[in-house]
């Protein structure tokens, strides 16, 4: 019985078999919700400029394709490297000069990552 009125309505009527437990992880395997930890830092020596993209939890072969699309984009080298930090090791992709903005057009059209962080790093 129903105490809001209608009586012919299913109780588990629009309800989904995976919304039944809540602590289940349904986002697995989407995109945007994977690279949510996305970094850019700009690193700056003098006239020499670099950036790095962290974050991005990429396999061997999909990060190559996209260190050959940021290539492309960029018109400058692109490399993958691994930093090494206590707990864990970080992949790193490293683009030489000053490509901010061609890096956040290519993460909103392909990872849908709006707005990632930005880090400037000057030595003197």
């Amino acid at each position: 019985m129903n105490p809001f009125g209608d009586e012919n309505e299913n109780e588990d009527e629009g309800r989904d078999d995976d919304t039944q437990n809540p602590f289940e992880n349904k986002h697995e395997n989407n995109p945007i919700i994977k690279h949510t930890n996305v970094e850019l830092l700009l690193q700056i020596n003098g006239r020499r400029s670099n950036t790095y993209i962290s974050g991005l939890d990429l396999e061997t072969k999909e990060l190559d394709k996209h260190l050959k699309n940021l290539r492309i984009i960029c018109a400058c080298s692109c490399s993958s490297k691994t930093l090494k930090d206590d707990k864990q090791d970080i992949k790193v992709i490293h683009i030489q000069g000053n490509n901010i903005s061609k890096i956040q057009e290519y993460l909103i059209k392909e990872f849908n990552i709006k707005n990632p962080p930005i880090r400037n790093y000057q030595s003197k």
